[in-house]
């Protein structure tokens, strides 16, 4: 196939892409996407057909409402189109067949001796930096210890995939990790993004307008924004700040309301606190209601309890970011163009290094996986 053949059909795949109804699905697909933009190989050319026709089957999918008698018909329909694109990555990955049970345990091995030896770096650190600052030592120690075990676990645990795969098989089977989660939701879930749409929408019209519909739908059609900003991330302690990157959250201010976050987080931000990175994106009230229902939906599944934290979360990967980069690809908004690891510290920096390696997509990468990125974030004045 030809660069520029294969380039229109790169190009139909993220048209197609961006035709879904508004859903979690987009992230996962982009990131398909983008594993397979820069190289033009009988992979992955065979791969892109596939996805294709995985992406179209979603389309039928996912404008049908929860009680449709055609329901059950297009699940098995989209689960035929997953399975097809599994096997065709299975085939791909030559280590597949012998290696997967080995690479995990490989995995949790490495990972409890980089998390022990990080966890004694981070305690002796930590107790340096409280003697110097005159504070307790002792807490500082044990915040070291944490910061140190859970960064270093996290580190040990990418490193195998880092050193035997290739970068390519690295970003399908995290893509398709992705997918496979994401469809066995959609497939399962007893409660629709349709329903949580209704939802918001009548949330809006009571709480918002006074029950005028009239206002509620001048609303949805006219133009409005939303903010995407970070705070410096404090993990267990503020004492964390320039140690563990950025907290990522999505400000939304609607008439009547004071503002309010999305993100991915055990408490809501504060929205009047000055933030470190700031990117404004124009947009139109509809999108911010599904947004907000989105947001919504992807709570069943990805709640910011400690056992989400501890079972699924990876700094770089599965985070605060990831979860805001979710909402606006959802939605066909452009990814904003904010950095995780921003006015670090030496430890910060230290940390951030390993992380952005080890990260299975670079964040410039993440950057352009769907549509073109928002202006550079900035410090506000």
């Amino acid at each position: 196939m030809l660069e520029s053949e294969y380039e229109n059909r790169l190009e139909f795949f993220r048209q197609s892409i961006l035709a879904l109804p508004t859903t979690e699905l987009k992230y996962h697909l982009f990131l398909l996407l983008t594993a397979i933009e820069q190289t033009n190989t009988q992979q992955t050319r065979d791969i892109l057909a596939v996805s294709i026709d995985l992406t179209l089957q979603c389309q039928q999918f996912l404008i049908l409402k929860q009680n449709s008698p055609e329901l059950r018909n297009q699940i098995h329909l989209v689960n035929k189109r997953y399975d097809s694109l599994a096997r065709l990555i299975n085939k791909y990955d030559s280590n597949f067949v012998f290696y997967p049970h080995l690479l995990t345990i490989g995995c949790a091995i490495l990972a409890i001796i980089t998390g022990i030896f990080f966890a004694i770096l981070g305690g002796v650190t930590g107790l340096a930096t409280g003697i110097m600052n005159q504070q307790n030592p002792l807490k500082f120690f044990a915040l070291g210890l944490l910061v140190g075990l859970c960064m270093g676990g996290a580190i040990g645990n990418r490193a195998p995939e880092y050193i035997l795969e290739t970068p390519l098989i690295r970003q399908l089977r995290f893509a398709l990790r992705g997918l496979t989660e994401n469809l066995r939701h959609l497939s399962t879930s007893k409660k629709s993004f349709h329903e949580y749409l209704d939802d918001v929408l009548e949330e809006l019209l009571k709480k918002n307008f006074d029950g005028n519909q009239e206002k509620l739908e001048q609303f949805l059609q006219s133009r409005t924004s939303y903010q995407v900003a970070t705070h410096p991330a404090q993990f267990v302690s503020k004492k964390l700040k320039g140690y563990v990157g950025q907290h990522a959250f999505i400000i939304i201010d609607i008439p009547n309301r004071k503002p309010f976050t999305l993100e991915f987080a055990t408490s809501p931000s504060k929205t009047d606190k000055k933030p470190k990175q700031c990117i404004t994106q124009e947009t139109t009230g509809q999108t911010i209601a599904e947004m907000m229902a989105l947001h919504r939906k992807m709570q069943e599944t990805h709640a910011c309890t400690y056992h989400y934290m501890a079972n699924k979360m990876k700094p770089g990967e599965i985070d605060c970011l990831a979860y805001v980069l979710k909402l606006t690809d959802g939605v066909n908004q452009p990814r904003p163009n904010i950095q995780r690891f921003y006015q670090q510290n030496r430890v910060g920096n230290f940390l951030a290094f390993f992380i952005n390696k080890l990260s299975t997509f670079t964040e410039e990468q993440q950057q352009r996986s769907s549509l073109l990125a928002a202006p550079p974030s900035h410090e506000p004045k």
